[in-house]
């Protein structure tokens, strides 16, 4: 049976109506090229691919890195494409990028539930992507940024640790906090968009009882995998730390938050800033209409959203750029 690890943030089946957004780059304004590559760790085998701007370089250039879920290269989920928009639009704004499937994805099938840490999740694969694209001839190796996105933007000062090589880091609706507390509030405020029931109560204390025994690690009284993940892998979130690997990196770091994300939510934008008060290398941005995969809407973000068509938010794209192309002095 192929892991499926449906995290508080995964990116699988969730969000208001979407706001019309044309694709970053459409194929009429194709300005960039593709190269199939291999992200390799050990004996796991990522197909990738790296997109280039048109010219001849050095580009700088971003590796993208998932969110939780077993994800595709294009970090696909219902009809959003999110990192092949990113891809695109980052090209045609100058910037490269590296994305690839995610290990789940591939070798879900082989992989045991209960032996899955972060680092074999995300942090590894993400370090040997970094190598990979510094390799790349048309691609600058000091100006290589990783972007992570959701649970890849909480790892990304892990991955920073790990690759002290690169330029910087992008934390795309990622948490510092607790992602046990990031579960209860989110679980309380999907159960509370329509009119509780005692169904929906039992399901929610449930939850917190959950939450709880793992929090005060009494891991062997839990029953039931929470959101179809083992304990042990929720107890390792929790008691997760990157605000000071986040501290020690000295490099350009960007903090981007969404004002209708309601996964991670502006809870999580605050914790950042509070953790990394007085970091002259932080740079925040809030965009305040879009949700947690970085598309346009109205209202208040809810789980309806994810099944409509829409494109990541192209201000969100260029504002990534610029910030990169900066080298972290940012706009």
């Amino acid at each position: 049976m192929r892991l499926v690890l449906t995290l508080v943030l995964a990116l699988a089946v969730f969000a208001s109506p979407a706001l019309a957004d044309p694709p970053a780059a459409t194929s009429t304004q194709r300005t960039f090229s593709e190269e199939k590559v291999k992200v390799v760790t050990g004996e796991f085998e990522l197909p990738g691919k790296i997109t280039l701007p048109d010219g001849d370089g050095p580009f700088p250039a971003i590796v993208l890195v998932h969110g939780s879920g077993p994800h595709d290269m294009d970090e696909t989920i219902g009809p959003h494409k999110v990192f092949k928009d990113f891809a695109d639009g980052l090209a045609a704004q100058g910037v490269a990028t590296l994305r690839y499937e995610k290990r789940t994805h591939k070798y879900g099938a082989a992989m045991s539930v209960e032996k899955v840490t972060l680092d074999k999740e995300v942090v590894n694969d993400a370090v040997s992507a970094v190598k990979l694209a510094q390799s790349n001839p048309r691609i600058d190796p000091k100006r290589v940024f990783v972007l992570g996105h959701s649970l890849g933007g909480t790892c990304a000062p892990l991955i920073a640790v790990r690759a002290p090589q690169l330029a910087g880091f992008i934390s795309l609706s990622g948490t510092p906090r607790s992602l046990l507390d990031v579960i209860d509030d989110q679980m309380e405020y999907i159960l509370h968009l329509e009119e509780m029931t005692p169904k929906k109560q039992e399901q929610l204390d449930e939850i917190h009882k959950t939450t709880q025994l793992i929090r005060e690690g009494k891991l062997k009284e839990v029953k039931t995998p929470l959101l179809g993940a083992p304990s042990t892998y929720w107890a390792e979130c929790h008691k997760l730390d990157v605000i000071t690997p986040a501290r020690k990196f000295g490099k350009p770091i960007l903090i981007i938050g969404g004002g209708r994300d309601y996964q991670v939510s502006p809870k999580c934008f605050d914790a950042w800033k509070a953790g990394l008060k007085g970091c002259p290398n932080v740079t925040y941005k809030w965009f305040d209409n879009v949700n947690h995969l970085m598309v346009k809407g109205e209202g208040m973000g809810t789980p309806d959203e994810y099944f409509q068509p829409g494109h990541v938010s192209k201000k969100v794209i260029r504002e990534i750029a610029e910030w990169v192309k900066s080298d972290g002095a940012g706009s």
